[in-house]
């Protein structure tokens, strides 16, 4: 499913097209003269990975890399920096280009992706 529309102005808000993955919150409100307010944000880390939602590594922010056993503040921020320097990691494997995440790190997250 995607949302309608691309990056455009219209009224005075910012319509922008993506297509809906897994984590996605949809919230469609009722609006005035029978049109509807349609918002999209996407389920934290831990959320997600209660419900069994496989994490995405390159939607992830600093708090989502955080709720993950055995990433800590500092280790969540230099992944965080890294996919803003070196692009997107695409697979859990890529994590591996990051200081302080080696092979045996990277078998125990993989579970989560």
């Amino acid at each position: 499913m995607t949302l309608p529309g691309s990056l455009t102005e219209q009224d005075g808000m910012c319509l922008c097209s993506r297509d809906i993955t897994a984590g996605d919150v949809v919230t469609v409100l009722p609006g005035k003269d029978q049109h509807v307010e349609i918002s999209l944000s996407k389920m934290s880390a831990r959320e997600q990975m209660l419900l069994g939602i496989p994490l995405n590594p390159d939607l992830m922010d600093g708090a989502d890399w955080e709720a993950l056993p055995g990433i800590g503040p500092g280790l969540a921020r230099d992944i965080v920096v890294d996919r803003h320097k070196n692009g997107e990691f695409c697979t859990i494997d890529r994590l591996e280009r990051v200081p302080g995440i080696g092979s045996k790190r990277i078998e125990a997250l993989r579970r989560y992706f």
